[in-house]
């Protein structure tokens, strides 16, 4: 049976199904570039979205339109069950720095109920000649840790390091992000400040967790939707707008060449015409007139008697 691409194509644009299945491929392609990295969505993604459906034949400017929202849609619920399942799951990797200052810190228990009481928990390193004045950081935004500092009490050391911690009560069902600073004031009066970084970036963990599966799951639908809309949704929707706006341009420049064909083949025409008759050649534009004519048809030049 002879394999026909067209015929193939043709399926293809009208089965339902297969665009469903397109749309869920797109989706999951999305997740795996936002879980890889945040910032491949708004390349990587745009280009899944834009990209497949193009590739196979879904060109139209509607469809496209209307292919982009469900598949912001899912992107965003399915990101926001990942996100949940990641908070829901576990506790992080203690809190540790490159330089070694900071280890071992961390909060107990990770999950729990508004009222509940948690312990956060640090091992600093100890230099000598030196007195240290341990802080955590706590926020309700993973981006802005802009709560007041709380400084921890001392309950344990030795010559070389010294463990510190911070009891508190979460009364609302909520999220939190933490980490930890040291004021490190030197005898000769200098001090400086040291945070719990990772080839130069802070690190932040979660933690801890009183807010429920459900309750989790439609809050970060909301903040993903949004993201998703800005990072993926703009970048869609500009690139489909470009599509189109190339492609009005492309049939304006063909309906132009189209009618100066058209324009050719109309002088053509009337040239040959006139070559049948007795012409006389016009002295401004050189084409062919006839003997009688008052002026030149293709240059208006008006002839003496």
């Amino acid at each position: 049976m002879k394999f026909e691409l067209g015929n193939l194509r043709k399926v293809v644009e009208k089965s339902i199904i297969i665009k469903v299945v397109v749309i869920i491929l797109v989706i999951f392609l999305n997740v795996a570039a936002y879980i890889a990295a945040t910032c491949l969505v708004p390349i990587a993604g745009v280009l899944f979205t834009f990209g497949i459906p193009v590739l196979l034949g879904w060109k139209n400017i509607k469809f496209l339109l209307g292919f982009g929202v469900p598949v912001i849609i899912g992107t965003a619920i399915v990101v926001a069950a990942y996100q949940t399942n990641y908070v829901q799951t576990g506790q992080e990797a203690m809190l540790g720095d490159d330089a070694g200052c900071f280890s071992n810190g961390t909060v107990s228990p990770y999950k729990g109920n508004p009222g509940d009481a948690f312990n956060f928990t640090v091992e600093i390193k100890k230099e000598n000649s030196t007195h240290d004045t341990v802080y955590l950081i706590r926020s309700k935004d993973l981006y802005i840790l802009d709560d007041p500092m709380e400084e921890m009490t001392k309950y344990w050391e030795d010559n070389a390091t010294a463990r510190y911690y911070y009891n508190t009560t979460v009364e609302k069902s909520m999220i939190w992000y933490y980490t930890f600073s040291v004021l490190r004031n030197y005898q000769n009066g200098s001090s400086v400040w040291l945070n719990v970084t990772k080839g130069g970036q802070q690190m932040i963990r979660v933690g801890p967790v009183t807010m429920g599966y459900n309750e989790m799951l439609f809050s970060f639908i909301g903040v993903y939707l949004l993201n998703t809309m800005l990072m993926l949704g703009v970048g869609y929707y500009l690139l489909v707008s470009m599509y189109w706006w190339f492609g009005k341009a492309k049939q304006r420049r063909e309906a132009i060449l189209r009618e100066m064909e058209a324009q050719k083949e109309t002088e053509g025409q009337k040239i040959e015409e006139l070559e049948k008759k007795k012409t006389l050649k016009c002295s401004s534009c050189g084409a062919m007139v006839d003997e009688g004519a008052e002026k030149c048809w293709k240059c208006g030049e008006k002839f003496e008697k």
